[in-house]
């Protein structure tokens, strides 16, 4: 969707340096051009250049997630589109449907007025959301109508305490991914976290979560857990996301504490 960031890999073969091998040189351009609409938007504009410097900078290990709870108390759910997905094409009736979804759950804080949640009562939105193209969708659901990211000024935010609703970010259990959705025969769209776990961080923490993907699992590692190598594409072209929650305030908005996109950013 819309946005100022965008993430880039490029993967190399076990043992392979993948600055030599790519790019002889410090400096290295490229260009960004969308293929899955008519416009064909690319940055930088035409007739721009930006240039980027390779940094040498020391590439830390990932920290493998086990797919086992820590604890038999904590609250797990799953969320897996094990089949096809439709993107919505038609923006405006999008808008509306997703503003009646922030309503609803704004108004069952309100006494009286629709289903009157008990205060503090844990509410999660999971699922394939298929949010392509404006970026005012995802916004629409963390923070409601008319707004965008970040704490709503007026405390008016559909969570408990006002502010806005906790967008999971949760990696690949084996390694520093964070789509959900990859296809090798659907051109124009590149692997994409359409997958999302929307929730009340007022009263939730999540304290595990991963994107089950066997793929970029470790060698040996799909079949400790009874797996094969090719079953996540073999399924679908979604992958699962696993959270394990528990009830209590969370203190700030992580990777479930992981630390790892310290890391990510280096």
């Amino acid at each position: 969707m819309t946005s100022s960031q965008f993430e880039i890999e490029f993967v190399a073969s076990p043992g392979t340096d993948i600055r030599s091998s790519l790019f002889p040189a410090k400096q290295i351009r490229w260009v960004l051009k969308d293929e899955g609409s008519s416009s064909g938007d690319t940055a930088p504009d035409p007739g721009e250049v930006t240039s980027f410097e390779l940094e040498a900078v020391a590439v830390f290990p990932y920290p493998e997630i086990g797919l086992s709870k820590e604890q038999p108390e904590h609250l797990r759910i799953v969320t897996y589109n094990a089949l096809w997905d439709n993107l919505f094409k038609e923006r405006e009736p999008l808008f509306r449907i997703l503003n009646a979804i922030i309503d609803f759950i704004k108004n069952a804080r309100r006494p009286g007025v629709g289903i009157s949640l008990a205060g503090g009562t844990p509410i999660v939105v999971i699922g394939d959301f298929n949010l392509v193209g404006d970026a005012r969708q995802l916004d629409t659901l963390l923070s409601g109508p008319g707004t965008r990211e970040g704490p709503s000024p007026d405390g008016s935010g559909p969570d408990w305490d006002g502010t806005d609703l906790a967008d999971l970010l949760p990696y690949h259990n084996g390694a520093p991914e964070t789509y959900t959705w990859r296809s090798s025969w659907r051109s124009g769209f590149s692997p994409s976290r359409l997958d999302l776990v929307i929730y009340t961080d007022s009263v939730l923490t999540p304290v595990k979560s991963y994107i089950l993907c066997t793929e970029t699992m470790e060698t040996e590692e799909p079949s400790a857990y009874g797996l094969c190598r090719g079953d996540s594409s073999t399924l679908s072209d979604h992958c699962p996301i696993v959270v394990d929650f528990v009830f209590s305030p969370a203190p700030a908005r992580s990777n479930c504490g992981r630390g790892f996109s310290k890391i990510r950013q280096n």
